[in-house]
């Protein structure tokens, strides 16, 4: 199952370019293709992909570059993915009574 992470990339001297990115296995093989999809400027060379990216659990990298007519062009940037925290019987546990103890009385609810 994959996971998703958040993905950005700050290039202050790399404003207004078609930037995109490619996610690589650990093993460097193309987990995902070059995409631009979900890539925006926020700031002067400050990129964010909407939603974040994709990628396996087992971590990977992620490959920033500059869009050449849907290729991966100039690469600006790469950065490790580390892999997904195992999802245990006793981390959902955990998640649950916490979730479960938020909403206590102490705390406003039930309302």
């Amino acid at each position: 199952m994959p996971q998703t992470i958040p993905a950005a990339l700050v290039a202050p001297a790399r404003p207004a370019l078609a930037v995109g990115y490619r996610v690589l296995n650990p093993n460097l093989s193309q987990y995902s293709a070059f995409t631009i999809a979900g890539v925006s400027e926020s700031a002067p060379g400050n990129y964010t992909v909407s939603g974040g990216a994709v990628a396996p659990d087992s971590g990977g990298y992620i490959q920033w570059g500059i869009n050449n007519g849907g290729a991966l062009g100039e690469v600006l940037a790469i950065a490790v993915i580390l892999p997904a925290p195992a999802l245990t019987t006793d981390n959902r546990l955990s998640f649950l009574d916490r979730a479960i103890s938020s909403r206590s009385p102490r705390h406003g609810w039930p309302p």
